[in-house]
């Protein structure tokens, strides 16, 4: 029988460091959400190839005594919490205490830090391969800079897992921009080889930062929902359903200010915009929900990527129901005088102030498109399609500022729009009407 022992502090170490630390953007979130812990205003990320080869994180937070600095590298030493009972009130971002013994353990790790009464002097370590420099000086303003070089040295299996560096800086762009969207009173800068990639200053409001990250089109695109039930506050900015992505990567979620990828959530998102969404189609969503600490659980993933709340059908109930409530009420039509659904295009009778405008219907029948051909020859179809329920109907969508000009193979019908050429598959749209109607 094998004999049961304990495993070397060393290997220990090391186990814990591959559960917090899986990838280069593991490591700028931990340093990232120590900053913001420190009151920063201004965090400054620079990366090379990708992150695996160098990761520096200044900011200008309140810094670190320097007698605390080989204690903040020793594991399980935190500021956060004091006792269990914390962990049911966490209102920081960091509480573990994991991180920075976890990164010091699997690369060339420094810490430099000043604060308010030292600066322009700070004081600085090292640590490589567990091994801990005695304390430095160094010449710094006040704040805290950590330097990460060549992550994974002492566990080079873990290279062999990640993916390109263009990839892995893909996920620190993803992370900083969606840090940025809620943390509006900071500065934001990522440095990618030399050239900086994303920057971001303090913004009056959430629509001024959605310029800086994206552009005055994407700002035009989401419409704002809030809603505030028994202590649950649900707020934040939808996308048009014609705004989507084959990804996800545009949903930001946040809990108590938390960015998370949690599941259920992106779950209630996706079935409020049920029926009015493509096939494996993802809306651009930015959503914080406030909660009672004590009704959620951030503790349940090692580098809390996602939590657990105590009621989740409640959770998922509001957000589905707040989003779909939302897009019936059209929000980007609302001066208008009535929606249209998104199948309006195959189903609306002769525009008469546009007669230029060929608006038609799929006539119902045993075989709905047997008489396809000729009917496109007039451009109008009577309309023989019951309407649909009311609550389907979500406003102008990208179907009917198209101009019907043909048909191909009795299958495809050719639409244009501002010099783009549109095929629509008219089975899958006769499809989709039985389905509205349903």
């Amino acid at each position: 029988m094998p004999e049961i022992r304990i495993l070397p502090e060393e290997v220990i170490h090391k186990i814990a460091a591959g559960e917090v630390v899986e990838r280069p953007v593991s490591v700028v979130k931990e340093l990232v959400e120590n900053s913001l812990d420190a009151g920063a205003t201004s965090i400054h990320v620079e990366i090379e190839q990708g992150g695996t080869r160098s990761i520096i994180v200044t900011d200008n937070g309140v810094g670190i005594p320097p007698q605390q600095l080989t204690l903040a590298l020793k594991r399980h030493a935190t500021s956060k919490i004091n006792s269990a009972d914390d962990l049911f009130s966490l209102r920081t971002m960091g509480f573990r205490g994991e991180a920075l013994s976890s990164i010091a353990g699997i690369s060339h790790f420094k810490i430099e830090s000043a604060m308010e009464g030292s600066a322009p002097l700070g004081y600085s370590l090292e640590v490589r391969e567990g091994k801990s420099s005695g304390l430095g000086e160094v010449a710094m303003s006040r704040g805290t800079r950590i330097t990460v070089n060549n992550l994974f040295c002492t566990t080079p299996a873990r290279l062999k897992f990640l993916k390109r560096p263009e990839t892995e800086w893909g996920h620190i762009y993803d992370l900083l921009s969606a840090m940025a969207l809620y943390h509006l009173h900071v500065e934001w800068t990522l440095v990618h080889n030399g050239k900086r990639s994303l920057f971001s200053p303090p913004a009056k409001d959430r629509g001024a930062r959605i310029l800086d990250l994206f552009d005055a089109d994407t700002e035009k695109m989401l419409y704002s929902v809030e809603r505030e039930i028994s202590g649950f506050k649900l707020k934040g900015l939808i996308g048009h359903p014609n705004f989507s992505n084959k990804t996800n990567r545009n949903i930001f979620l946040y809990v108590n200010g938390r960015w998370v990828q949690d599941r259920l959530i992106q779950h209630a998102i996706m079935t409020g915009y049920r029926g009015v969404l493509m096939t494996q189609q993802y809306p651009m969503v930015i959503l914080n929900i406030e909660i009672d600490p004590a009704l959620v659980d951030v503790n349940v993933h090692p580098t809390k990527r996602e939590v657990r709340f105590s009621n989740t059908n409640m959770v998922h109930q509001i957000v589905s129901q707040v989003i779909r409530e939302r897009l019936d009420q059209a929000p980007w039509r609302e001066k208008e005088a009535r929606d249209v659904s998104p199948l309006d295009f195959f189903q609306q009778t002769p525009n008469t102030q546009n007669p230029a405008f060929p608006i038609f219907s799929i006539p119902t029948s045993h075989d709905p498109f047997k008489d396809f051909a000729p009917s496109l020859q007039k451009n109008v179809f009577e309309s023989n399609v019951i309407d649909s329920d009311k609550n389907s109907k979500i406003g102008t969508l990208a179907f009917s500022s198209l101009r019907l000009i043909g048909q191909l193979h009795l299958t495809y019908l050719l639409c244009e729009n501002d010099g783009a050429l549109i095929l629509v598959d008219q089975h899958a749209a006769h499809e989709r009407i039985g389905f509205e109607k349903l």
